[in-house]
């Protein structure tokens, strides 16, 4: 779902498309716009970036989000956290993408993961470039800090 959307709109998950199109084109860009970090675990978001980053030939631009749909979060599930829950989950996004491009081979981030693999890595290296939708001050000091765009 997208805000404002009415229900019945078809509408894909961003990753799965990316995926589908990644083989298909050759010279554009391919990123999300944002995806929300709450829709999926930190490390599963950050192994599928990097294989789209492979299937592309290091075209993707990652935009993330903490996630503001409360419908789209209650369609589907997801619990709905608080402001400093949702910005924590994606601040544990961005350091899991960072954590796992750096270290393919194995990389830990305290509570999130223990010498993780993410082979094949990201030909953009050390990840494709992460961009951070940020409203408030802890987000903007957040995409200061950590993001490329």
């Amino acid at each position: 779902m997208t805000p404002g959307r009415l229900r019945a709109t078809p509408a894909f998950d961003a990753l799965s498309v990316l995926a589908a199109l990644a083989p298909l084109t050759w010279r554009a860009r391919l990123g999300t716009a944002v995806l929300s970090a709450a829709y999926r675990p930190p490390a599963l978001a950050a192994k599928q970036a990097a294989v789209i980053d492979v299937i592309s030939g290091g075209r993707l631009i990652l935009g993330v989000g903490a996630g503001s749909d409360r419908a789209e979060h209650a369609a589907y599930g997801i619990p709905f956290g608080t402001r400093r829950e949702r910005t924590a989950g994606l601040e544990r996004l961005v350091a899991t993408v960072r954590a796992l491009g750096e270290h393919p081979r194995g990389a830990t981030v305290p509570g999130l993961l223990e010498h993780a693999p993410s082979m094949p890595p990201p030909p953009q290296r050390p990840h494709p470039p992460l961009w951070v939708a940020a409203h408030g001050p802890r987000l903007l000091d957040l995409a200061g800090r950590e993001a490329d765009g």
